[in-house]
């Protein structure tokens, strides 16, 4: 039988402080992907066949927050996983005439170890009447100690990355936002790392009738920095792959609130409120 407890302790350090130290035991179930036995393209050189028999993701998980003013947020956390499912990739001559594709499965790992450290945080500022900053940071080593179909992996590897969003406040109830982030690439698996990534974004915003209306215009990534990049380096396939979208938006965005805006809302919650609470889902 398999229990998934939870708890944690917090302590108040002051008026501005408080410290919260929690332990939980979790499980991941594959997806539809990973578990479909049936093959899907996902280009023309390659497909993705799942396997029926995976096991759940198991992981226990221990954290350390610290809240500081009710804004600043610093966490610790140690993530240790017992029971691991990775994708394998192969070469298939035989499925195409004449071309070789690369097949991806999905294999139980003997795990020895496979753990995350990691150090995240955020924190709003405002460093002018004028300017508003929220920055968020985060750095995570991974270890990843195991044997897949065979081979013998022993990674151990760090990541990192942010993200910052300014806001201008303009004359005439004009909002100017900035937002960029950027991380180093990650490891993602037995045999994947992602590649160091960027983006930028734009946006303005404007208020009118007394806040009632909003008129939005929103850019999204312009100079087409964001791509994802993924280097395959496993015992019978070693490849380079990058992925391109429809990244580059432009997007105007109007609202207006009708109706009396000083009416009390109900206290009393819906049953779908109720479930989603329940749940852990609701807001």
């Amino acid at each position: 039988m398999n229990l998934f407890p939870s708890a944690s302790l917090a302590r108040k350090l002051g008026p501005r402080q408080q410290l919260t130290l929690a332990y939980s035991r979790r499980v991941d179930r594959p997806n539809y992907t990973q578990y479909s036995p049936f093959r899907r393209f996902t280009g023309r050189l390659e497909y993705t066949q799942g396997n029926a028999q995976l096991p759940l993701f198991l992981t226990h998980s221990v954290s350390l927050r610290h809240v500081w003013k009710d804004a600043i947020v610093t966490t610790l956390s140690y993530d240790r996983a017992t029971q691991v499912y990775s994708a394998y990739y192969t070469l298939d001559p035989a499925t195409v005439p004449g071309e070789t594709l690369i097949r991806t499965s999905f294999i139980t790992a003997d795990v020895r170890q496979v753990a995350w450290y990691n150090l995240n945080g955020t924190a709003p500022l405002d460093p002018t009447r004028w300017l508003h900053l929220d920055l968020s940071y985060w750095y995570a080593y991974r270890v990843y100690q195991a044997q897949v179909n065979g081979a013998s992996i022993d990674t151990k590897v760090p990541a990192f990355g942010g993200e910052v969003t300014a806001s201008f406040t303009l004359p005439n109830a004009m909002v100017l936002e900035v937002a960029a982030d950027a991380n180093s690439g990650v490891a993602m698996g037995a045999f994947e790392r992602s590649r160091p990534a960027v983006q930028v974004d734009f946006g303005v915003r404007k208020t009118f009738a007394q806040k009632r209306g909003t008129l939005k215009l929103n850019l999204t990534d312009p100079f087409d920095l964001s791509r994802y990049k993924v280097r395959i380096n496993s015992p019978d396939v070693l490849a380079y792959n990058q992925s391109r979208w429809t990244n580059r938006l432009l997007r105007l965005q109007f609202t207006y609130s009708l109706g009396n805006a000083n009416a009390r809302t109900s206290s009393r919650a819906t049953g779908v409120q109720e479930s989603a609470n329940r749940s852990g889902s609701g807001l």
